[in-house]
């Protein structure tokens, strides 16, 4: 690497929403970026458009000086040809979750890059493993699983398979250091942490909705507790239609447990891909005729209005799930996951968010009455600490 830049030059393949959000993170950090997308000419002045808007949103809400924004502008390059890569040192993907879409970013990554060229996918769910099969290079793919907005969300996860060498850890601590993220080494295994986690979440949150319960009302009691959104205002902003996406191919993987979050194809099919709408003026309201459809879905079996109050019920789920990703090895303790989790979605409110919650809340074990006695999750746990950063060894 080079011993006088402090950063590395950049590639980000995609502009969608978490590209954006990319791009604006590795010109924050100082990276010269070249974004690859498709469209044309055209379809390149539309994305460079888009990413000036995101800088001076950033301006308006005075998160930024006009003067830094040009800055990052003049080291912004958006291109429709793959050569122009050709001297990035680390390129990001950032594509839809699609293992044969990635693979094939990585191909046309790796036909215009040179060997040492770090290629991290941003993927939320796919092992590095898989997307390095049919790689000319295997040993340089890598997982690095921003959390979104990933500019200024400080977490990243790292996922690395058993074929990746020393050159790739190092252009990775170089990458993730010149960005300032914290970044937390997890197994290399379907849904990694967070987005395992994140979708057992939203799998008790649709349960309530199953049930009964409002959208809103939900969302509400989760953003009292201390969560920035509540679980249906993340999904919308996430988009429902990529939830539904990531979930069809990850839920067998892990055994088919999120079986209310499998309604939501459902619920898609029939032309209701958000939770909420805008009225005429202008106020954002749930749908309430989305929880008829979901409740529905089940045959009119799910159990209206059930008594258990519906933040254990949500927060259990999500807790249960962190306890099943430690059992079968994605991090070594509870308590790592527990705070890892809370730094990726900044829920570092007033009660102390999951990590709190797991240490001083008695839940019930997987399988029994949500009801039941059950024990605290991290008894005894005494660390203050949010977040884990773990370097890649060498």
């Amino acid at each position: 690497m080079n011993a006088v830049r402090e950063v590395p030059i950049l590639g980000v393949v995609g502009a969608g929403t978490l590209g954006v959000s990319l791009v604006q993170a590795g010109l924050a950090a100082g990276s010269p970026v070249t974004v690859l997308v498709r469209g044309g000419e055209e379809g390149a002045a539309s994305r460079r458009r888009g990413i000036a808007r995101a800088l001076q949103r950033d301006v308006d809400r005075a998160a930024l000086r006009p003067d830094q924004a040009r800055l990052r502008l003049d080291r912004l390059r958006v291109t429709t040809d793959p050569a122009d890569l050709a001297g990035a040192e680390v390129v990001l993907e950032s594509v839809p979750e699609n293992v044969a879409a990635k693979r094939a970013v990585i191909a046309t990554v790796e036909s215009v890059v040179d060997g040492n060229c770090l290629i991290a996918s941003t993927t939320s769910s796919i092992p590095a493993a898989t997307l390095a099969v049919g790689a000319r290079r295997p040993e340089r793919i890598v997982v690095t699983h921003y959390c979104w907005p990933a500019h200024r969300m400080p977490l990243v996860e790292v996922a690395l398979h058993a074929r990746c060498d020393a050159t790739a850890k190092q252009r990775l601590e170089w990458l993730l250091a010149s960005q300032g993220k914290q970044w937390l080494r997890t197994a290399d295994r379907p849904g990694f942490l967070t987005t395992r986690a994140l979708f057992a979440y939203w799998d008790g949150a649709i349960r309530l909705l199953c049930e009964g319960y409002d959208a809103a009302a939900v969302d509400e009691a989760l953003e009292r507790y201390g969560w920035p959104l509540g679980p249906f205002r993340v999904m919308d902003a996430a988009g429902v239609r990529s939830v539904v996406r990531i979930n069809q191919w990850l839920a067998p993987l892990l055994g088919n447990r999120f079986t209310a979050l499998a309604l939501l194809s459902g619920m898609v099919d029939a032309g209701l891909d958000t939770f909420y709408h805008r009225d005429s003026d202008g106020r954002r309201r749930s749908r309430p005729e989305i929880g008829d459809h979901l409740w529905g879905l089940t045959g009119g079996t799910a159990p209206r209005q059930a008594g258990t109050p519906l933040l254990a019920r949500v927060m259990n789920a999500l807790a249960h799930e962190v306890t099943l990703a430690v059992a079968e090895g994605v991090l070594p303790s509870c308590e790592d996951a527990a705070a890892a989790y809370d730094l990726a979605f900044g829920f570092t409110g007033p009660n102390g968010g999951l990590r709190a919650w797991m240490t001083d809340v008695a839940i019930p074990g997987p399988g029994s009455s949500p009801s039941a006695p059950g024990r605290p999750f991290l008894a005894g746990a005494t660390s203050t600490r949010h977040g884990s950063e773990q370097p890649c060894p060498s």
